[in-house]
């Protein structure tokens, strides 16, 4: 069986971090040596962290971590002896500077391992200096993968906008691999069902307090009449607690937030509803409106309302009504109450999204790009 490591920055409540945590429990379940190598510090024992929240099932199912807390000339050491001492297959870099580092340990140790690169990031939102480092730092990998077709086409843009860029960035062509949720762990959430019409709706609103996720848009939700009783459950990595003073100065209702926790340890009813208002601002061309929580709320069952023209990626979610489309800066009470009123999700289609956004897609594609037997 191949060995795989996978590199990420820091462990604590993200996209990221869920990504590599349920590729890793996919990995290990199929009877695979995942390692999770953190560039950095563990997380503390009260650090808000997938790490502490889901530690009953790291340990089931096997999943190693590691640290490397130094400065980078020792992380370049240490990765060193690390690669000389496991015969790795696979290195999946979750960020630039390790996909550098990656390739630099490879010439140094002269083992053989693929190099995988994943962007989880639209160019547009960087700084100019960062997204020509980003893409030059990218061709040190020996496949390159965007997590969604936002971040493909903005990618695309910006290499042909600049010569230079294109010249530089020429050696590796960037593809699609979707992202993907580990449905066992899915399978535990605690989803109520809702069988009273009369039953009062709950809005979620599951990431990080940021005005990129669409705060702004949040607060203007809860100011529309239709939602005025509404209650709305903040899930977020770190306390809300501005945003929350924000929201009681244009509304009454009644915030709960939840801090630092896993979806698996939240109870849901199968009538929520999740919404995800991504912003990246009037300058951007392109939008990624499904993100991971967006995925695991499909999977459970509770349908999810993003930003128009952000659904790309997951086209099949929105054409069986899983998630739906909204025009958050035309946002109106009759849009309010269509959003209320929206049925419940059945059992066939939330069969049908767990289906398509098994992590077992996603290593699958990583795999067969790679060259590896991924055995079923």
């Amino acid at each position: 069986m191949p060995k795989i490591l996978l590199i990420v920055n820091d462990f604590g409540i993200g996209g990221i971090q869920r990504l590599v945590l349920d590729q890793s429990y996919y990995l290990s379940s199929k009877g695979i040596n995942a390692t999770i190598l953190i560039l950095g510090q563990m997380p503390g024992k009260d650090s808000p962290s997938f790490f502490n929240s889901e530690q009953a099932l790291i340990k089931k199912l096997g999943v190693n971590f590691m640290s490397f807390n130094g400065s980078r000339s020792s992380q370049l050491k240490d990765l060193v002896e690390l690669i000389k001492s496991n015969d790795f297959s696979l290195v999946i870099c979750n960020n630039s500077r390790s996909t550098v580092l990656s390739f630099a340990v490879k010439i140094l140790s002269r083992k053989k391992f693929v190099i995988v690169s994943i962007i989880h990031q639209l160019l547009s939102m960087s700084s100019p200096l960062q997204r020509t480092k980003r893409i030059i730092y990218s061709q040190f990998s020996d496949i390159l993968f965007a997590y969604s077709v936002a971040v493909e086409k903005d990618w695309n843009l910006r290499r042909k906008r600049n010569l230079f860029i294109w010249i530089l960035s020429c050696f590796r062509e960037i593809s699609v691999c979707r992202n993907g949720v580990f449905l066992p762990r899915i399978k535990s959430i605690k989803v109520n069902a809702i069988t009273s019409e009369n039953k009062r709706r709950r809005l979620i609103f599951a990431s990080r307090v940021t005005a990129w996720k669409g705060l702004d848009h949040i607060k203007k939700v809860l100011t529309l009449p239709s939602f005025a009783t509404t209650e709305l459950l903040l899930i977020t990595p770190f306390p809300a607690e501005s945003f929350i003073n924000e929201a009681s100065v244009v509304s009454q209702n009644l915030v709960t937030n939840i801090v630092g926790k896993s979806i698996t340890e939240i109870d849901f009813n199968s009538n929520d509803l999740h919404l995800y208002p991504a912003s990246y601002g009037s300058k951007s061309k392109f939008i990624e409106g499904i993100s991971l929580n967006v995925l695991e709320m499909s999977c459970i069952g509770v349908k999810s309302f993003v930003t128009k023209n952000g659904i790309e990626t997951w086209p099949e979610l929105a054409d069986m009504g899983v998630v739906q489309e909204i025009d958050w800066d035309e946002l109106s009470d009759t849009d309010g109450e269509l959003i209320l009123g929206s049925t419940v999700l059945t059992t066939e289609k939330i069969e049908k999204s767990q289906s398509l956004i098994d992590i077992a897609n996603n290593i699958r594609m990583i795999f067969e790009k790679a060259g590896l037997r991924l055995s079923v």
